[in-house]
């Protein structure tokens, strides 16, 4: 299963940052961050999962694959 769209909304709120700051440190589009958490978007890049994966300093796989909310119970 992917957990990517709920992985990055639950990092935010652990570094508790706004997806404005999330766009703005990684370089993104403002509207790229909203399309991941809102919707279901799987057309994501590899630079932009390396990109998001450095930023919360994880494993791509972590990010994709673990639902980490539930590892940190």
């Amino acid at each position: 299963m992917i957990y990517l769209k709920s992985n990055i909304a639950y990092l935010m709120e652990k570094k508790d940052i706004s997806k404005y700051r999330l766009c703005k440190e990684c370089g993104f589009g403002r509207s790229m961050v909203y399309r991941f958490i809102n919707t279901e978007c799987m057309d994501i890049t590899v630079k932009t999962l390396i990109k998001l994966a450095e930023y919360f300093d994880i494993s791509i796989d972590d990010l994709v694959y673990k639902n980490l909310e539930n590892e940190s119970h």
